[in-house]
Order: C-alpha cells, then sequence, then structure tokens
C-alpha cells in the first residue's frame, strides 16, 4: 500500500488533475442531461394495471347520494401508489363529495383513505374531443405499497353528498353468476347486478430513478478509477478490464433483462433441460414423439417468471423485475413446460446451467434464478477476457475494446450460445500469437491450451470454425524443436479439432442435411421452411453466388455494425453508428505496430487469417441457406454479425505490419476511450428504451 501511494505522489502531476476535472464536469454534465431528459420526465408519469377490465357491455352506474359500493378484486402488480374506480359525468354543475377507502381484503388493514371533491369531475360529453381520458376517482396511499402482486384488496366508495343537478356514474359491467370478476355490493340503493371497473397506478421509471444515483456513481467510479490505473499507476491493461467489464456487465443486466436477448428463450429452457440432468429429474414422456410437443420441467416459480418476461420487454417488466428480484419463491413444486434442449452440445450451457442449478438448490425464486445463471456466464466473460488480455503480447487494446463493445456484453453476459464461440475464439488466437510472436520453443501447457480451446470452438456452430481452428499449422517446425514432435503435435491437433467437430456439430450437420429427423421445435420449423438443398448449391453455382453477393451488397453495413454492436436485443436498441465505427477505429488502432517492436505478423499469417475468415463466411451462408432460407430468396436469410464476431480480432490483425506504425504505445489511451464509449453507449440504450409504454 505505501509503495501504491509513492507512485500516485510521483507520477500524479498537474495535467492528470486539470483532466480530472475535465472528465468530472463532463460527467455531471451528461448525468445531469440525462436525468432532467430521461428519468425525471418518465418518473412521475404513472402507468394503470387494470385488475378489473372494461368489456363489451360496460355500461355506466349513477351514483345517488347516501349509497355505499364495495368492490372486492385481486390486484395485478407489485407496486401500487393509488387505486380506484372509472367515473364518468355529462354534467356542468357537479358538486359534492365522495369518500373512498382502501382495505386489505384478507386481514381488514386499511392501506389509504381520501375524499373526492365531485366538482373536479369534467363534463366527458362536452370535453371529449379535447380530453384525452375519462375521469378517474383514486385512493391516495399514504405511501408506495410493494410486494402487491396477487393481493385480495377490498375499495369502499361511499356518496356523501351530492348536489342537484349533479350527474355522476361509475363504469361497470354486467355481473352474472358465472363471471369471473367478483360482484359488488352496494348498499343504500338498489342492488344492480355489477362489477365496478377499478385501475391501480404505479410508476413508469420510479425504479430507475431510484437506482440511477447507484449507477452513475458506479460509472463515474469506473472513469476516474480507470483513469489512475492506467495514466497514473501505468498498471496492465488486464487490470484495468476487471473494472470496465463488471461495471458494464451490471448495467447492461439491468437495461436488457432476460428473455429480450434474442433467441434467449429457448437457451434458458436448454439450461434447465441440463439442469434436470444434473438434478437427476428424468423429462416427461412426450407421448407424440413430434419436438414441437416435448415438455421439460421447471419449478412453478421459474415459470411464474418466465411467464412474465417478454422478448420485448415494457415498463411493467421491468418493474416486475425490480420488486421480485429478492422475494422469496411461492412455491417450488415441478411444473412442465414447453420446450426441449436446443443442441446436444452440452458445454455451450455449462456456465448458465450451474447457475440455474445452484438457484434450485439455493431455493431462490424465478427471477433470481435466471440472473444468477446469467452471472455464472459473466463470470466466465470476466475470467476469459482477463486471460486474453494478460496472454497477447501486443493488441492487448483491440482485446479490451472487443471485450466492452455491447454485441460482446450482450452475448457473454446472456443465456446465449453464442458467448462461448466468442470466448473460445479470442482465447485460442490469443495463444496462437502469443506462441508466433515470442518464436520460443512450444510447450505442453500450451499445447493442451490451444487443443482445449480449439475442441470447444471446434464444436460450436456447425463446425464452420474449422478452418480457423486449422491455423496451428502457421506454427513453424522449428518451435517444436524436431520433426518427430512437430508431427505428433499436429497430429494431435487435427484429432482434437476433428474430435470437436464430431462429438458436438455432426448430429446438428446430419439434421440440416435431412439425414436424421429434427429434435427440437426449432429444428422442426427450420425444416417446414423449405430450405435451399446441398444439390441447390452445388448444381446451381452461378445462382448461389448471386445469392452471397447480393447478400453482401445489401447487407452490408448491418453485419459490419453488428459485429460491435447493430440492434440490441428483441427490444432493436439502435446504438448510433458514429460510436460503432469510432470503435472499429480503436480496434485497428489497437493492432498497430509501434516503431522498434522486432515482430511483425507476416505475410503467410495474414493470409492464413484473411482465408479462415473467407471460408468461415462462406460456410455460415452455406448454413444459413440450408436451414434458414426458402428457395426463391434473394439473399441468404438469418445472417447476423454477431455470427462473425469470433473472428473479428484475427480479421483486424491481418492490418498490423510494419507497413503502418505508430510512434508511441497508445494502448492505455485507447482503453480510456472505450471506457468513455461505454458510458456513452448505456446513455444511447437508455434513451432508445424511451419507447417502451
Amino acid at each position: 500500500m505505501k509503495d501504491l501511494f509513492h507512485k500516485i505522489r510521483t507520477n500524479f502531476k498537474r495535467r492528470n488533475l486539470i483532466q480530472l476535472a475535465i472528465m468530472t464536469v463532463c460527467f455531471a454534465i451528461g448525468c445531469g442531461v440525462c436525468y432532467v431528459n430521461e428519468i425525471e420526465p418518465r418518473k412521475h408519469d404513472a402507468y394503470t394495471i387494470d385488475p378489473i377490465e372494461e368489456n363489451e357491455e360496460t355500461d355506466r352506474y349513477p351514483l345517488t347520494v347516501g349509497e355505499t359500493i364495495t368492490q372486492e378484486f385481486i390486484y395485478t402488480n407489485d407496486q401500487m401508489i393509488a387505486a380506484g374506480p372509472m367515473l364518468y359525468s355529462d354534467s356542468d354543475d357537479n358538486a359534492g363529495r365522495i369518500h373512498m377507502a382502501l382495505y386489505d381484503a384478507d386481514t381488514g388493514e386499511l392501506l389509504g383513505e381520501s375524499d373526492k371533491d365531485v366538482a373536479e369531475i369534467e363534463n366527458m360529453e362536452k370535453n371529449l374531443p379535447t380530453a384525452e381520458d375519462i375521469a378517474y376517482a383514486v385512493v391516495g396511499m399514504p405511501t408506495i405499497y410493494e410486494n402487491m402482486d396477487g393481493r385480495h384488496l377490498r375499495y369502499v366508495l361511499t356518496v356523501e353528498e351530492l348536489s342537484k343537478g349533479t350527474r355522476i356514474s361509475v363504469l361497470a359491467n354486467p355481473w352474472y353468476p358465472n363471471a369471473t370478476d367478483p360482484k359488488a355490493e352496494i348498499t343504500g340503493a338498489a342492488d344492480p347486478q355489477i362489477s365496478i371497473l377499478i385501475r391501480g397506478y404505479c410508476y413508469h421509471y420510479n425504479f430507475w430513478g431510484f437506482y440511477f444515483a447507484f449507477f452513475a456513481t458506479l460509472l463515474y467510479l469506473m472513469l476516474l478509477i480507470g483513469y489512475f490505473m492506467i495514466f497514473v499507476l501505468e498498471g496492465p491493461l488486464h487490470r484495468t478490464f476487471i473494472l470496465a467489464g463488471i461495471v458494464p456487465a451490471m448495467l447492461y443486466q439491468f437495461l436488457l433483462p432476460p428473455v429480450s436477448v434474442p433467441d434467449e428463450l429457448v437457451h434458458i429452457t436448454t439450461s434447465y433441460y441440463y439442469s434436470n440432468d444434473l438434478l437427476g429429474i428424468e423429462e416427461p414422456e412426450n407421448l407424440s414423439g413430434r419436438p414441437q410437443d416435448a415438455r421439460i420441467y421447471v419449478r412453478s416459480t421459474d415459470l411464474d417468471a418466465l411467464s412474465k418476461l417478454q422478448m420485448t420487454a415494457d415498463n411493467r417488466e421491468f418493474a416486475y423485475l425490480h420488486w421480485n428480484l429478492f422475494r422469496r419463491p411461492s412455491s417450488t413444486d415441478l411444473v412442465m413446460l414447453e420446450g426441449t434442449k436446443e443442441s446436444d452440445n452440452w458445454t455451450l450451457y455449462a456456465t448458465t446451467t450451474l447457475g440455474v442449478t445452484l438457484g434450485r438448490l439455493l431455493g431462490l425464486n424465478g427471477i433470481t434464478t435466471l440472473y444468477l445463471g446469467r452471472f455464472f456466464a459473466f463470470l466466465l466473460y470476466l475470467l476469459v477476457f482477463y486471460a486474453a488480455i494478460r496472454i497477447i503480447p501486443v493488441g492487448k487494446a483491440a482485446v479490451f475494446v472487443l471485450a466492452t463493445c455491447p454485441m460482446v456484453l450482450q452475448q457473454c453476459c446472456s443465456f446465449s450460445y453464442d458467448a462461448l464461440p466468442i470466448e473460445m475464439a479470442v482465447l485460442f488466437f490469443c495463444g496462437l500469437i502469443r506462441i508466433l510472436f515470442y518464436q520460443t520453443p512450444v510447450r505442453w501447457k500450451e499445447m493442451v491450451f490451444l487443443c482445449v480451446t480449439a475442441f470447444l470452438l471446434a464444436s460450436c456452430k456447425g463446425g464452420v470454425y474449422v478452418p480457423f481452428c486449422l491455423c496451428v499449422f502457421l506454427i513453424p517446425k522449428e518451435q517444436f524443436g524436431d520433426q518427430k514432435k512437430m508431427r505428433i503435435a499436429r497430429t494431435i491437433f487435427v484429432i482434437v479439432i476433428l474430435a470437436g467437430f464430431a462429438v458436438n456439430t455432426l448430429g446438428y450437420l446430419l439434421q440440416v442435411l435431412h439425414v436424421i429427423a429434427p429434435k427440437t421445435a426449432t429444428q422442426t420449423y427450420t425444416e417446414s421452411l423449405s430450405p435451399y438443398s446441398i444439390s441447390d448449391i452445388v448444381l446451381h453455382p452461378l445462382h448461389t453466388l448471386y445469392l452471397g453477393v447480393n447478400t453482401i451488397l445489401v447487407y452490408a453495413d448491418f453485419l459490419i455494425k453488428g459485429m460491435i454492436s447493430g440492434s440490441l436485443s428483441w427490444m432493436l436498441i439502435e446504438i448510433n453508428p458514429a460510436w460503432i465505427y469510432f470503435q472499429y477505429v480503436l480496434l485497428f488502432l489497437g493492432v498497430m505496430t509501434v516503431r522498434g517492436e522486432k515482430s511483425y505478423i507476416t505475410r503467410k499469417q495474414r493470409i492464413a487469417f484473411g482465408v479462415a475468415f473467407l471460408l468461415m463466411f462462406i460456410m455460415t451462408c452455406a448454413s444459413m441457406l440450408i436451414s434458414w432460407t426458402p428457395v426463391g430468396n434473394t439473399t441468404v436469410r438469418g445472417l447476423q454479425g454477431r455470427y462473425f464476431t469470433p473472428l473479428l480480432l484475427p480479421l483486424i490483425f491481418i492490418f498490423r505490419g510494419n507497413f503502418f506504425t505508430i510512434k508511441e504505445n497508445v494502448d492505455g489511451k485507447i482503453a480510456y476511450l472505450q471506457l468513455g464509449i461505454s458510458v456513452v453507449v448505456v446513455y444511447n440504450i437508455l434513451t432508445s428504451l424511451s419507447t417502451l409504454h
């Protein structure tokens, strides 16, 4: 600790203080703009929950002095700031008073009461052309109530005074003996068969406002501590990455809830499938034999959570997540959920399966269990990129930028199986570059490292990354020591790569080629598309070439942006293209050669990386043709930029060499600029979520 403070005193100059002051002012202004424009306007904007909704026969029930209406209902949200009936008037001369009270129907506890001045209720017949909605009389709550979901409540309305000429009605549904809503009890007047309409209120963004100061503080600490680590302590980038990885990942978890990441729902059900394997739970028998009829066992609390989550989350879902994250589960009994495993490659789901299993063993509720699965995926992401930045000898800043770009954060911190190819490709490449750069004899632990990462990489995505795995042949024979060791090592590499392909990918490939029957509902749907066949591709090469070229012409910008960011989640959150392409600039600068360095990427290595990327692109397009593209399409269907993110790093390294150099190492500056972009992107995501309702 003494050495740390001594280094700070020695290296901290006046210019550092000025730079930190500028950063602080800019950040404070940015926070102010964000709060004023994005949080405060919506913080007090209430949205409604309708425990008893209107139907086609909704009518108006006129109120008279002295009558009391009692209506029971089940509240359907976790938060409540007010609740009450829907009132209507067609008079300009309203005067009088209505008393309202809200009780817990089971315990009799008074939750709130208030008086309503009837004069405040406008003539809806007269003002309807300009009025946004009918008038509502709500019971004011003394506080914001939480954990209200499923609570049995009783609303009591008493008409105390009404002047002559006052015409006030309450909106109600006709009640029948088999009605789902309870019947209203009315005293002091006729007793019609009705259920009065009840509306509850809760905040849009109140909980985001609640967390705003916390996350703003985290972002500022990331910028502040990151500055000291990079420019004052001059520490290694892999240590700074721990900070740069944790903070944005936490925010992404907050802004992009479970199921909102593309295809995450099927990966969640697959994680539960493998979790059942670990816990010794046998799946229910599929009597029809059709994949779409398959079921898996989950707990009741898990099913409840998944039923509340949506691919395009709205404000109600964010509120549900907020109020339920740390609640105890209502039931952990096993129930059946439609779905089955999406892939036979269990390694794709190892981390999320462990998280889900731990959540079940600890008795956590469904929402917390889902986040625990994501947390384990995040831990692997943090470990992999920390190791990658540490072991690669050059281009550390490029790995840093890639690790903290929006697409990688989204995929690697979710249940998505796109995470493992990204992580293993980066680890494999960094280990390979280390061997090629230092040109030292290959050690056995380095061979084991390359074999493990190559095996896992070859098992992903139908084997499209196999050509990249074969880049191990770039290691010169001199680094193996002698001819015999080289042959043994290369034979082992080939066997491992083929084993990875055969064990976890061959079955998928056979299904795509229609050699075996599909096993999942998704595969059945794919087969129903009547996609292109292998014979279509081989026997009509010009048409296949046309499809490929047309796809590039139409989707080039979409794919390029998608490797870094593109549209995040099913909510189609668009990151400003300026920030996307600026990150590409940082990637290129991160691999540039510093003058005086001894080793460069050779022409042979450049060609190998380029060919590997090209083959992977072709194989991915072919895979999409025979699995997702119906015959007659003029472009390859289903291509996403994130499919090519695993090979983005070797693609960028092609541009490293002595033909373009920079004067000094700027890794620290690149990393800090990326930290700043991470903050801006978070704001970009928040503004995109303003369209939620």
